[in-house]
């Protein structure tokens, strides 16, 4: 399991996955500086409003379409 090839993989989606927690963090912090708590709720619902809606559309569309032809 723990061959060269799977440690630079785990390595990279570690480091990736790290990245993209604390890109919401960074934002946060940047717009919470210039436009405060409610720059801050706008900037995350206008991240996460679009998020759920893709989620729920891909949960349905992936119901109703199976993996055959």
């Amino acid at each position: 399991m723990w061959t060269a090839d799977f440690t630079r993989w785990f390595t990279a989606r570690s480091v990736s996955v790290f990245g993209d927690a604390m890109l919401t963090v960074a934002a946060a912090l940047a717009i919470g500086q210039v436009y405060g708590a409610t720059g801050v709720g706008l900037v995350l619902a206008a991240w996460m409003v679009p998020f759920l809606g893709f989620i729920l559309f891909g949960g349905v569309f992936s119901d109703r379409f199976g993996p055959g032809r």
